[in-house]
């Protein structure tokens, strides 16, 4: 891949995470403004069980906008004044640092997700027949976002990844001593 075909696909791959940021950020506050009414009416009529549920919500939803901005942040800013190969480096780290989270979206993003789903709505309507059902979709999605996570870590940010290092060892190999 040409240096300029590698710049093209970093400039893309960084918008789609700004975009991504931007709207799981919109969904974290509508998610955090609606089950916040919700927990303070559950504490308000003592069903202390929903409000845990809907509070651990509230948490993850606040801390899924953190999580993404601490993975984009990980790696140092390029600066103009950086030799090509330390711009490289860091574009390799920023994809590495993404490539990370999608691959372990499962265990801070989808997990506890499900996990907060299932407990809300099994002290919202017990253990029936269609809350089970309901369970059982929430579960198939979870998995489904999971691999398609992981899947993404490894074809779009691994693998670029491995081109800005594959750039990496070819300047490495142009350079004399």
């Amino acid at each position: 891949m040409t240096i300029h075909a590698l710049r093209e696909r970093d400039k893309r791959l960084a918008r789609a995470v700004v975009w991504r940021d931007v709207l799981e950020t919109l969904a974290a506050i509508a998610v955090v403004g609606f089950l916040s009414v919700y927990t303070i009416n559950a504490l308000g009529n003592e069903y202390w069980w929903r409000a845990l549920a809907a509070g651990g919500l509230v948490a993850w939803a606040v801390f899924v906008p953190l999580r993404l901005r601490q993975a984009r942040r990980r790696a140092a800013p390029p600066l103009p004044s950086l030799s090509l190969a330390e711009h490289l480096n860091r574009r390799r780290d920023a994809a590495l640092a993404q490539a990370h989270m999608l691959e372990t979206a499962w265990l801070w993003y989808v997990a506890p997700c499900v996990i907060g789903v299932t407990a809300l709505s099994l002290t919202v309507a017990g253990p029936t027949v269609k809350v089970m059902i309901y369970l059982a979709v929430v579960l198939a999605f979870g998995v489904v976002l999971a691999l398609l996570n992981w899947h993404t870590g490894r074809t779009r940010f691994r693998a670029h990844a491995e081109q800005l290092q594959a750039q990496l060892d070819a300047l490495a190999g142009d350079t004399p001593g």
